[in-house]
């Protein structure tokens, strides 16, 4: 069963849109997001990675395997010439193909990705310069809410939301990584419109007795190679919420206990740096 997500044009009429539309109740279907290069991109460098982002629709620990396998096309004779998988996915799963050699100039590529769920298949085409690369630009992190709840005992979640603005890249094969405490939460390519990209994440955090100091934020801006920019990061103490009573902060009990009581919650606001 394939599914053609969109093909390059020069042999678009060589792959049939022969899939049903994938059961969204389905546990063992990971979903492409999306893939770099992108459906129908020219001009790609001859040295460039193939990436293809991927989302389980649940528990990971019943996907089924994926494999990326990448094609090169000529009169519609497909070679492979490299492939990747994946046995498990992982909360933020993703293919990466790097093949061994250049990829072929002027050339149409086709990437098919199967496990679990219908065949995808991306279709691009190489042009004949390799990767530029950004130079001394670097992507720009903006944080505009930044909290912190105690969960139980030891363990506190943080939360973080804002934007980051990738450095503009001309080989337009970047994708942006987002980190609490160096735990990447959030992959997602760069938009070619150069608009920012919106982030939500959450982590736990355990052995802290109270609530956490000088947690930071970042943001990485990975290259067609490879090669991972890091911008600014933002470090800072997050506005710690309490909410009906749950609560580390000491003293903070018969306060919180009136909150219960009237089923409210409060935020204690940190001074402003």
């Amino acid at each position: 069963m394939t599914l053609l997500l969109l093909v390059a044009p020069a042999f678009a009429d060589t792959v049939a849109d022969t899939a049903a539309p994938p059961d969204p109740e389905i546990c063992n279907m990971p979903e492409v997001l999306e893939t770099l290069p992108r459906p129908t991109q020219t001009q790609v460098p001859l040295d460039a990675r193939v990436i293809a982002l991927l989302s389980p629709k649940c528990d990971t620990r019943y996907a089924e395997p994926v494999t990326a396998t990448l094609y090169e096309v000529v009169d519609g004779v497909e070679v492979a010439i490299a492939w990747d998988t994946l046995e498990r996915p992982t909360r933020q799963p993703m293919l990466v193909l790097d093949p061994s050699a250049e990829m072929a100039a002027d050339t149409d590529h086709l990437l098919r990705i199967e496990g679990g769920g219908p065949t995808v298949e991306v279709g691009f085409t190489t042009g004949a310069a390799l990767l530029v690369g950004l130079g001394d630009t670097r992507p720009v992190l903006e944080v505009e809410d930044y909290t912190s709840q105690h969960k139980f005992d030891d363990r506190w979640t943080v939360d973080a939301s804002g934007r980051v603005t990738a450095a503009e890249d001309p080989d337009g094969l970047s994708w942006i990584q987002v980190a609490i405490d160096r735990y990447t939460l959030f992959d997602e390519a760069a938009p070619e419109s150069g608009e920012a990209v919106e982030f939500d994440v959450s982590q736990e955090i355990r052995g802290r007795g109270a609530a956490p100091e000088d947690v930071c934020v970042s943001a990485v801006q990975v290259l067609g190679d490879g090669t991972e920019v890091e911008g600014e990061p933002w470090c800072d103490t997050p506005e710690e919420v309490i909410r009906f009573g749950c609560s580390a902060a000491p003293g903070a009990a018969s306060a919180a206990g009136w909150l219960a009581l009237v089923g409210l919650g409060f935020r204690r606001r940190l001074p402003s740096r």
